[in-house]
């Protein structure tokens, strides 16, 4: 099973019908581009996965169009909004990404709802309004009927978009719209995305020239950083010695060790589930806090400090215990516990 999109949407990954699109980025040696690599990314789950996956190099030529976006709200003043198990509701007044659709025009009168997060909105065979298909099936194509006061939606099944007592959005038959009031909505204009359409896509042949597959167990990083620079200088050279080359220590030992050497130099940490995690965190915030307590016009140094657990297999070791697919069991590893600085300013 493939991930949801919005879990690798950072990686420049999409989904699509049991697929998951990987970009490429080239290697070069020597001045010369020699191959192309690309990093999968699988989250963590609360049981273990058996993953089957095949691998295809595909071109796609993609082009970029302006679709709109818009906010279904119901009588009461209330959005439209997906959880993240597809489930949908109107009970907030938020206006995040979970309460935006994009709004595929099919023709002239009907449309197709698209998640944020890459899901197509239809209702399902329980008759319950869901937003869980990565392409528009039967149900999930919407006419839109204009009223003076809003808007009806009916599916290609000639069901009606209906909000039951209990809340939970139904598809119902025309007779069973009642009064009305719960089946009419505005569809409220947000803005226009650009959105990314297909235009022609070819497979080529390729070889495996390398790979590398990493199961994470949790990463710990921390931001070392002040405003005296002979203390900077010192206290790296110390961690070089007691933090990275002494694995009986570990980030929770970094505060008594600079404080053991006598410094007040600054310390944030924090554990998280996954190194790129880690990594966004410490330098799309911590940095940007640490710059702005910093000194103005001096250049200092700053020490990012890592540690990881993860289990590690190269090409070499699937090659050695595979046949003609490549196997791997990540149960069977060791897990590594690695200690990393990097220092900057």
């Amino acid at each position: 099973m493939i991930p949801a999109l919005k879990d690798v949407t950072d990686y420049g990954i999409s989904t699509s019908d049991g697929i998951m699109s990987v970009p490429l980025s080239p290697e070069f040696k020597y001045g010369k581009a020699v191959s192309l690599k690309g990093k999968l990314f699988f989250p963590a789950s609360g049981e273990p996965m058996d993953l089957n996956l095949s691998v295809d190099l595909v071109w796609k030529v993609v082009g970029l169009t302006d679709v709109e976006v818009i906010q279904i709200v119901s009588s009461n003043g209330k959005s439209m909004t997906v959880s993240s198990s597809g489930s949908a509701s109107f009970e907030t007044d938020i206006n995040g990404d979970d309460q935006k659709f994009h709004k595929e025009i099919i023709d002239e009168d009907t449309i197709s709802l698209l998640t944020m997060s890459g899901k197509y909105l239809g209702i399902d065979d329980d008759g319950i309004l869901k937003a869980i298909w990565d392409s528009p099936v039967d149900g999930c194509h919407f006419d839109v009927i204009e009223l003076p006061n809003g808007a009806i939606l009916e599916d290609s099944n000639g069901n009606y978009l209906n909000i039951m007592p209990d809340g939970v959005i139904r598809g119902v038959s025309e007779n069973d719209l009642g009064d009305g009031a719960n089946g009419i909505f505005d569809l409220e204009h947000v803005k226009y995305d650009q959105f990314p359409v297909p235009l022609i896509e070819y497979p080529l042949e390729f070889t495996i020239a390398g790979l590398d597959v990493y199961e994470n167990h949790g990463s710990e990083i921390g931001l070392v950083y002040g405003n005296d620079l002979e203390e900077m200088f010192t206290s790296n050279l110390a961690l070089s010695v007691d933090f990275i080359r002494n694995r009986s220590n570990t980030m929770d030992d970094v505060i008594p060790l600079i404080e053991e050497i006598g410094y007040s130099l600054n310390v944030m940490k924090e554990s998280f589930s996954h190194r790129d995690e880690a990594i966004v965190q410490c330098m799309s915030e911590w940095v940007v806090d640490a710059l702005s307590e910093l000194p103005q016009g001096q250049n200092l140094p700053m020490t990012i400090l890592t540690e990881d657990n993860f289990v590690a297999f190269d090409l070499y070791d699937l090659i050695v215990n595979s046949s003609s697919t490549l196997d791997l069991d990540l149960n069977s590893g060791d897990v590594i516990w690695e200690h990393t600085a990097a220092k900057g300013k």
